[in-house]
């Protein structure tokens, strides 16, 4: 069982998620490249090493935020907690659903 936070009460979802929209909260597309920002994938390689169950790459009060979920986050199965806060995403990529042992992703 997933839980999902987003900035509106908790949703539930009984199964991994695939290509999920988000509620709009920009323009921005992950069909567009747009580089992953360097705070964020050094928070990445960091988890990855530590074999980290979770990982908090909210954008609050940083110059660049989050437009698309790095693919590099497919490579951390053993996450269980994934704070997305303060992002522009726009959509969730289908990988999300290789992390079978995510429990609670935050999206608010």
């Amino acid at each position: 069982m997933w839980e999902i936070l987003f900035a509106f009460p908790k949703i539930r979802c009984p199964s991994p998620l695939f290509a999920v929209r988000l509620p709009q909260r920009g323009t921005t597309s992950m069909k567009q490249t747009t580089p992953t920002p360097d705070w964020a994938k050094q928070k990445i390689a960091e988890a990855k090493v530590a074999q980290a169950k979770k990982l908090n790459l909210d954008g609050y009060g940083k110059d660049e935020r989050l437009q698309h979920v790095p693919p590099e986050l497919a490579e951390l199965t053993q996450l269980e907690i994934l704070n997305l806060r303060h992002t522009n995403l726009s959509e969730l990529p289908e990988f999300l659903g290789q992390l079978t042992n995510l429990t609670q992703l935050d999206l608010s």
